[in-house]
């Protein structure tokens, strides 16, 4: 038997979705001892496969270290509206509680309780998973699908009271749990603050329709989702290497510059080594975080533009096409004066450990009838709010921004397409009924520089010191290398 991606993908979730790669190649020479190199280049595919790397080193031809764990990934996704109401979409047409392991209507529950159906028969077997049983899709769901769990509280995470700064307390509908218990790096364990059991949440659990072997499972599958959300944010695309004169429309979202702020550089701690190197170089930006540059007629060189907190403010606010300055950017066409203009932003904070200093938080904004802009998850215009917040959306954009996702806001229904339509840059929702579209857009929640500064200076007086702010997987002898992203325009206006 070769070692090909769906037998991996199967092994993987027979095994509560993941492996170290020693166990997993272990498995697959069981099945074929020639599976060897196959396995290899089938692991390369980040579509299918999140990796997160071990601590010992790679041995032999192996380009992965034997403790790496292998995680199974994929951009499958159960359809949100209710039964009756999609024709055709590219989600299953299945019950969520049903995935979930429990649904308390049984076999009077209106929506579907099989992956056999002609429908799902044929998405499954397009995406090649058709092999897989029932179970193995579970699990593979439940790790990917950022619908099917309830998110974990961010304002639980923050904050030095029972509940953090969460304002909602006991009542909260989120988890609140410490997010690095949850991703298996909290360096504090039974010292933590923050809760490291589900008894606090099992209700909110339990109301999802998790079974008992789930909730058994539950923090591994929490585990896994933060490594794949993790991966794609460091993975944004295929692309690589340096950036060589302007870019196209259509591509210019598809690159990850090697230049990146330093997250760190104004810390005052001697953990992080000031480099001198400059920044064509491809090495870490100290400045004032976030950084417009604008593209010099010789194709390569960029340069800082002047008025950036100026520009940054406005950016932030959705409503503004272009500000208009000593040098007037366009934000939809991401230029200046008709020269390629970029962002230097550090990682979105949605995937991100809650104690990670400066990371972007990004807010996702809807168009009303009176042309004012609504961020997702409250009250605008005439329509009731909708069902999913910004940070649903960030984490579903992350993970696959290529599938359209279906939301309510009220008794109406909408699908959100976060790629415009042919000849058009803006992200939009369309009513699914009545067909009617409104443009969506992401802008990052502005932070001045004076902000910035109270922020830094609170977590230097912090008694819980500025190492508790620092992720534990960081490598605190060297600059971190990973997670920033320079945009050549908002990626989701493409």
């Amino acid at each position: 038997m070769s070692a090909n991606s769906s037998f991996i993908i199967r092994t993987l979730c027979d095994n509560q979705g993941c492996l170290d790669f020693q166990q997993l190649d272990a498995l697959i020479q069981q099945q074929d001892s020639a599976a060897d190199h196959i396995l290899k280049k089938v692991l390369l595919d980040d579509r299918k496969f999140a990796i997160q790397e071990g601590k010992q080193k790679a041995s032999g031809s192996h380009r992965i270290s034997p403790d790496s764990l292998v995680v199974a990934k994929s951009s499958l996704r159960i359809c949100q509206l209710e039964a009756g109401q999609c024709a055709h979409c590219d989600g299953l047409h299945v019950c969520r509680y049903y995935v979930c392991g429990k649904c308390r209507y049984g076999d009077k529950c209106k929506n579907i309780h099989s992956f056999a159906s002609p429908y799902n028969a044929t998405l499954l077997k397009r995406r090649n998973l058709h092999e897989m049983t029932e179970k193995q899709l579970f699990q593979l769901l439940l790790q990917n699908d950022p619908y099917l769990l309830p998110e974990v509280c961010r304002y639980y995470n923050k904050g030095n009271g029972e509940h953090g700064s969460c304002k909602l307390g006991s009542s909260c509908k989120k988890l609140h749990l410490c997010l690095h218990f949850l991703q298996g790096d909290c360096i504090y364990d039974k010292a933590c603050k923050r809760a490291h059991n589900f008894g606090c949440g099992m209700k909110i659990l339990k109301g999802r329709g998790l079974s008992q072997a789930n909730l058994q499972n539950i923090q591994k599958i929490y585990r896994n989702k933060f490594i794949i959300t993790g991966q794609e944010e460091r993975h944004y695309s295929p692309a690589a290497g340096k950036l060589q004169g302007p870019i196209s429309m259509k591509h210019q979202y598809d690159f990850i510059e090697t230049v990146s702020p330093c997250q760190y550089s104004r810390l005052a701690t001697s953990w992080f080594k000031p480099s001198t190197s400059s920044a064509e170089k491809g090495v870490h930006v100290h400045c004032h975080l976030p950084k417009w540059q604008v593209l010099k007629r010789d194709g390569v060189t960029w340069e800082d533009l002047p008025n950036n907190e100026d520009i940054e403010q406005a950016y932030c606010d959705p409503g503004q096409d272009v500000i208009t300055a000593v040098d007037p950017v366009d934000f939809l066409k991401m230029t200046c004066r008709g020269s390629q203009v970029r962002r230097l932003s550090t990682a979105s904070s949605v995937p991100k450990p809650s104690h990670t200093m400066l990371t972007t938080e990004w807010l996702w904004y809807w168009k009303d009838d009176s042309g004012s802009w609504v961020e997702y998850g409250k009250q605008g215009g005439t329509d009731s709010s909708p069902s999913i917040s910004s940070p649903t959306l960030e984490y579903v954009y992350l993970a696959d921004r290529e599938t359209p996702i279906h939301f309510t806001a009220g008794k109406q229904q909408y699908t959100l397409f976060f790629i415009g339509k042919p000849g058009q840059q803006q992200m939009y929702q369309q009513n699914v009924k009545c067909n009617t579209t409104r443009e969506v857009r992401r802008r990052p929640r502005f932070v001045s520089t004076n902000d910035m500064e109270v922020k830094l200076k609170s977590t230097s007086a912090d008694s819980s010191s500025t190492a508790e702010n620092v992720p534990s997987y960081w490598d605190k002898t060297a600059l971190p290398i990973d997670g920033y992203k320079a945009e050549g325009a908002d990626e989701g206006e493409e």
